[in-house]
């Protein structure tokens, strides 16, 4: 699918192909993200509680194209089923696939198997890190998030050094949690979206970019869809899914 159709596509109110999904790990001591699923048999799993009579109807074994930080692999459907997922008995929908090899941590963006679209994997970059700002490059695309006072601060997103959004950005307190400041020198903080992986659509664009976005009950996952010169992120539970982790 080239740039034109795609933009074709979503002029026309219709969706990105696929699901946003992560890879899973086999065993709960495995992960090295504190979010990332556990499922005994398989590889990749989509989060489908919103989809899930559409996925009750697909065949075991039918053939999906999963798009990870290494590249297109072929996904086999192994069923959807109630798994467990966040902090004591809590459960989530997940739609199980086994790959042909075992597949690096973090999102995996599963298609069907003749969708026209063939993305590819561009590595996220990061520079290096202070508590008042962060920086990443995703091929010609430059991501920061720069703190703005106690509890804010500013994602820019610019192609080629132009800017092309931002996003002004807080960090909200709950009843109970650390009152401490933005702080961007870890690897995440309440409220500040971080990148994931970038994916281009076609050579030159367009891009989709995953920001993991943590809050005090579970990730907001946002796909950014960066193309002609724009940027919005994607609203559909398709590409853009909430996980649910525990009650504060």
């Amino acid at each position: 699918m080239t740039a034109v159709l795609v933009l074709a596509l979503l002029g026309g109110g219709g969706e990105l192909p696929g699901w946003m999904g992560f890879a899973a790990a086999r065993s709960a001591a495995s992960p090295t993200f504190g979010w990332s699923p556990v499922h005994r048999e398989a590889d990749a799993v989509v989060f489908s509680a919103a989809f899930r009579p559409q996925w009750d109807a697909v065949a075991r074994g039918t053939a999906y194209r999963g798009i990870t930080a290494e590249g297109a692999v072929v996904l086999r459907y192994l069923g959807t089923r109630e798994e467990r997922y966040g902090c004591e008995a809590n459960t989530a929908a997940m739609t199980a696939f086994r790959a042909e090899r075992r597949l690096p941590e973090g999102p995996v963006w599963v298609l069907p198997a003749d969708a026209p679209l063939k993305p590819a994997p561009v590595p996220v970059v990061a520079a290096p890190s202070g508590k008042e700002s962060r920086a990443w490059t995703a091929g010609r695309l430059e991501i920061a998030v720069r703190k703005t006072g106690e509890r804010t601060a500013l994602l820019r997103v610019s192609d080629q050094g132009r800017p092309i959004l931002e996003e002004a950005l807080e960090k909200h307190y709950m009843e109970g949690a650390d009152l401490a400041p933005v702080d961007l020198s870890g690897t995440s903080e309440i409220g500040m979206p971080f990148p994931l992986a970038a994916f281009a659509l076609s050579p030159g664009g367009p891009w989709l970019i995953v920001f993991r976005q943590p809050g005090y009950e579970g990730n907001a996952f946002r796909s950014l869809l960066v193309e002609d010169g724009r940027a919005s992120f994607l609203e559909s539970e398709r590409h853009s899914p909430f996980l649910y982790l525990c009650a504060f």
